[in-house]
């Protein structure tokens, strides 16, 4: 799986896989004027994306209903070095959710891919 960034100008990039792209403009100084989604907040996005996918296809496959699911996800910056310290997942459920479908729909949402990797720490690796 490859995801490619490229600078087009100014503060904006083109983020993109084999078939779909997104531009983000993210402020390079702390003085730029802030837009769109900034990385931590894409980041933070795709924890919540991936939860919640694998959450409620978990909880569809084994025959349960589940509609109406809400995430709220924010995070705490720490220093030295800078970085995301923690993040915090709040879900709501409508209230024809049962509480057996909200356990299996959690215990799903914590096992996802991108929930994994935050928690398991990958090796980054930079080449030229």
């Amino acid at each position: 799986m490859a995801v490619y960034v490229q600078h087009l100008a100014g503060a904006t990039f083109k983020i993109s896989n084999e078939t779909s792209s997104i531009e983000v403009e993210i402020p390079m100084l702390d003085d730029d004027p802030k837009s769109g989604l900034q990385p931590v907040e894409m980041l933070l996005g795709s924890v919540a994306a991936c939860m919640m996918s694998s959450g409620m296809e978990f909880v569809r496959r084994n025959g349960g209903a589940i509609d109406g699911v809400r995430m709220t996800i924010d995070s705490e910056t720490e220093t030295r070095p800078i970085r995301v310290g923690s993040i915090q997942v709040k879900t709501e459920f409508d209230n024809n959710v049962t509480e057996r479908i909200q356990g299996q729909f959690s215990r799903a949402a914590e096992r996802c891919k991108v929930h994994n990797t935050i928690t398991s720490g990958p090796n980054i690796v930079f080449t030229q």
